[in-house]
């Protein structure tokens, strides 16, 4: 996934209020028509946004907590920003970051925005063609 450090990399400079806070990111959604491995997707993405230094992530285990408790559901993907508003406020984020997959399955294009949990607020959006 080449194309997920540069789009961080924009966000980090385009969002500088962003920084240095927990972050809530669940899982690259598939918008594709095909199959697209969001799980790896999910785990570059991750990656590159801690190799930042400039955030942190909830870790899955409280991920899967926080969804236990609000009562939602292992493969609700977030798509209800309420439903994700609600999630990072209970977990104590103070961003949220959506991210999906979208067009041509074979070179899909990812889609990344970044909110602010308190007021659901987009503070940024990027995209870019990913290139295997």
């Amino acid at each position: 996934m080449a194309s997920i450090e540069p789009l961080v990399a924009k966000m980090v400079s385009s969002s500088p209020d962003a920084n240095n806070g927990i972050i809530l990111l669940d899982q690259v959604k598939n918008n594709t028509s095909g199959r697209v491995e969001t799980a790896d997707a999910t785990s570059a993405l991750k990656e590159t946004l801690l190799s930042t230094n400039r955030f942190s992530l909830v870790p899955d285990s409280k991920l899967i907590e926080g969804r236990q408790a609000l009562g939602l559901q292992g493969d609700d993907s977030l798509i209800s920003r309420s439903k994700a508003i609600g999630l990072a406020r209970y977990l104590g984020a103070k961003y949220i970051i959506y991210a999906s997959a979208n067009g041509n399955p074979g070179m899909p294009e990812i889609m990344i925005q970044l909110l602010q949990a308190q007021t659901g607020e987009i503070l940024w959006t990027g995209t870019g063609n990913v290139q295997r």
